[in-house]
């Protein structure tokens, strides 16, 4: 999670989230930490749970291709939709991050449930400034 604190007010708009119930990556105390970083920042957010749902519930290729997600053919794929699609779209990759990156609990979660995940905190700090940057051009 970034540090919503340093931008209250700079969220303009409500945050969706949908969380796996069973996911071993993202225990209750961190939802707990986020919905009180969310409302010391004031924003405003709405947590959808889905108890019986594992981590990578959203992706249909998750169970399919198991640690394959996110391949270079994955990421064309994607491209070729979108552009099909005429959508406005930026991808920013970051070639040494492993899934979780952003998350500084992900290395060791990784090696409590046998996934391989690691937080980077200078990608994740990148990431970040990403993310403001493009709420600060669309909001």
């Amino acid at each position: 999670m970034g540090n919503f604190a340093k931008v209250s007010g700079f969220i303009k708009g409500e945050l969706l989230i949908e969380h796996a119930g069973k996911d071993v990556l993202v225990s209750d105390a961190d939802v707990a930490a986020f919905r009180q970083e969310m409302d010391a920042a004031k924003v405003r957010y709405h947590i959808d749970v889905f108890p019986e749902a594992k981590h990578g519930f959203t992706n249909p290729q998750a169970t399919r291709n198991g640690e394959k997600n996110g391949s270079d053919a994955d990421v064309a794929a994607f491209r070729q939709e979108m552009d099909a699609a005429k959508v406005r779209y930026h991808i920013d990759v970051f070639p040494e991050a492993k899934h979780g990156f952003t998350n500084p609990q992900a290395t060791r979660n990784g090696e409590k449930n046998g996934v391989d995940l690691a937080y980077n905190e200078a990608d994740a700090e990148q990431a970040w400034q990403n993310m403001l940057d493009l709420l600060e051009r669309t909001l």
